[in-house]
């Protein structure tokens, strides 16, 4: 669905080519906060043009080279961008971080390599947080409000990032992570859940 909106909303501002598709996104620098591969760019433009989203308006050669076919939008190109954007800024899927997995594990692990890894991931966070915030200081009163609101985004995610891994890492570094009794924890989480489902219908707060 990335490519799709990306590419409908494009071409809602006028009609292009391909290769004109591409350079936008890339100026864009797109690939920097959107989870989207510009290689798969070709591919998805053909596949809307055969959903009947997107139609050939022409053709042109420049320079001698081969000819790029220009591609405008259907009218229910249109209506299926307009749903695109509704159905984005709606969305509320749950969120998995990739790490999670092996927090569930760590008392298994040797905690001081593990603490070396984290202590990487987060100089690797640190670094493209520093480039962020370069950037939208160089760049940020020329970028357009939405461009400028998700870089602002993706920097308060980062600052996030950095704080949680630096505080795993210490953690690991200390070798807190103990095995627990599965059983114990699980009536120690289900004892929990019911206090606050009992706290919740206390004050009103279940409706």
């Amino acid at each position: 669905m990335k490519a799709e909106i990306l590419i409908l909303g494009l071409l809602h501002r006028g009609d292009m080519h391909p290769y004109e598709i591409k350079r936008r996104l890339k100026n864009a620098h797109a690939e920097a906060y959107i989870d989207f591969d510009v290689g798969t760019l070709y591919y998805a433009v053909r596949k809307l043009a055969k959903d009947g989203l997107i139609e050939e308006r022409g053709r042109e050669s420049v320079g001698g080279r081969a000819e790029r076919t220009i591609y405008g939008l259907t009218d229910d190109g249109r209506a299926r961008f307009l749903d695109l954007m509704g159905e984005t800024l709606a969305g509320n899927k749950k969120f998995y971080h990739p790490l999670f997995p092996a927090l569930l594990f760590l008392p298994l692990s040797d905690q001081s390599d593990a603490a070396d890894t984290v202590t990487d991931r987060a100089a690797e966070i640190s670094q493209n947080l520093a480039a962020t915030e370069a950037f939208l200081k160089a760049a940020g009163p020329h970028l357009s409000l939405g461009m400028r609101l998700g870089l602002e985004n993706a920097a308060a995610h980062q600052r996030v990032e950095l704080d949680w891994l630096e505080k795993l890492a210490e953690h690991l570094s200390a070798g807190d992570f103990k095995e627990t009794d599965p059983d114990t924890t699980t009536r120690t989480i289900k004892s929990a859940v019911q206090d606050f489902v009992g706290t919740l219908k206390e004050t009103g707060h279940d409706r």
